[in-house]
């Protein structure tokens, strides 16, 4: 009993870790090692697509727009050159102070077209129900 345990628990410790990585690394792409200036750029683009966010969503507007890349989740498909770019944007609503936020991943392909992939909200009363995956970008 002891010795299937064993072999039960070092299979999970050991394939669990070994599939999530070739997961990732062949649906979303190879990790990039970034620099400074990469990230200063991936800022930009992080506020870009919050700015537009905010317009596509928000009824009334709102101040002190942020986006927020996940630096270490950045990936770039070594097939097609699409790179992923996750992030949170938000805005603190102009009337309420509400604070909303958008999560999700940002698909930019090797002719710079962009594509906006909606994980979740923070909800509340945007334009409309799926706020945020029918913006032009």
């Amino acid at each position: 009993m002891k010795i299937l345990f064993f072999f039960l628990a070092i299979t999970v410790c050991y394939l669990e870790p070994t599939s999530a990585i070739a997961q990732n690394s062949t649906e979303e792409g190879r990790s990039i090692t970034l620099t400074p200036e990469m990230k200063s750029d991936l800022d930009e683009i992080g506020l870009y697509i919050a700015n537009r966010m905010k317009s596509c969503c928000s009824s009334f507007g709102g101040n002190n727009v942020y986006g927020r890349v996940t630096y270490d989740d950045v990936r770039k498909n070594s097939f097609d050159g699409t790179f992923s770019i996750p992030m949170t944007v938000g805005w603190y609503g102009s009337l309420t102070g509400t604070h909303y936020w958008i999560k999700g991943i940002l698909k930019i392909d090797s002719e710079g077209n962009k594509r906006w992939l909606k994980i979740s909200d923070s909800g509340g009363p945007f334009k409309e129900a799926n706020c945020g995956t029918n913006c032009s970008l």
